[in-house]
């Protein structure tokens, strides 16, 4: 092999490959999103991953991304925070069929979907029908992209690690955040007694107003007192689960 050869290999390596710019949905063979190195956000890159288009798997479907959730262990896993395999990241994303194997009859064609796999920043992405949940046309691609992990984390612990029945209290501290909110809308349906920390007058009102929560199921988490409160409110019975966001003190009375 001759220096020059062997000097480009070597330049490649080192500097990737000059970027060819082009529609990411006007190629049909798959382009997935890889950091040609890691400790740089700057290095990622939209790469083929294929020479020709793949045979769709049993039961699985071929979907177009729109639209996919950034995490900030994406971000984590890319900069070295946190040590993973970089061509696993994301999980989420809303998107729209674009091939069905033979066997599959729950989707369609060009069917809104929303779907839960790693390694998905990519332009299509082949999956199992199981993975994938039809949305209504009212539901942007933007708010499809961010349901899949969350939902499922919190019915998963609400179903089965807590086993929360009707009747049940949970306190959910942070009661406004993105996570807590999801947790209050899972605990509703189950019809759950909820309890809150919240700190600021026009959280209270989001909660009261949106959410149905009265002023009374509202403590503050800047001190301990709520625990009190909460007791007092539940007659003695305390809360049999607990949804935590506080350390030290805070955290042993919750």
């Amino acid at each position: 092999m001759s220096d020059a050869a062997v000097n480009n290999f070597k330049n490649v390596e080192a500097k990737s490959l000059e970027p060819i710019i082009k529609d990411l949905h006007d190629i049909e063979m798959q382009v997935r999103l890889r950091a040609e190195r890691l400790n740089t956000l700057q290095s990622l890159m939209w790469c083929e991953t294929e020479l020709e288009k793949s045979q769709l798997d049993a039961e699985n479907v071929e979907i177009e991304m729109m639209t996919a959730s950034v995490n900030f262990k994406d971000v984590a896993i890319i900069m070295k925070i946190v040590s993973d395999d970089e061509h696993n990241i994301d999980l989420e994303c809303g998107n729209v069929v674009k091939r069905l194997d033979s066997k599959v009859t729950k989707f369609e064609v060009d069917d809104r979907v929303c779907m839960l796999k790693e390694d998905s920043y990519a332009n299509r992405v082949r999956v199992s029908v199981e993975r994938c949940q039809l949305i209504s046309a009212s539901m942007s691609f933007e708010k499809a992209a961010i349901i899949p992990s969350m939902y499922l984390c919190f019915i998963y612990f609400i179903h089965h690690l807590a086993n929360l029945k009707e009747d049940q209290f949970i306190l959910i501290h942070s009661a406004t955040d993105e996570v807590s909110i999801v947790c209050i809308q899972l605990t509703q349906y189950k019809k759950t007694e909820i309890y809150v920390t919240i700190e600021t007058e026009g959280k209270r009102q989001f909660l009261e107003s949106i959410h149905d929560i009265s002023r009374s199921q509202m403590f503050s988490s800047r001190n301990t007192k709520f625990a009190n409160e909460i007791m007092r409110e539940t007659n003695g019975r305390d809360v049999d689960c607990v949804i935590n966001f506080l350390v030290e003190k805070l955290l042993n009375a919750s």
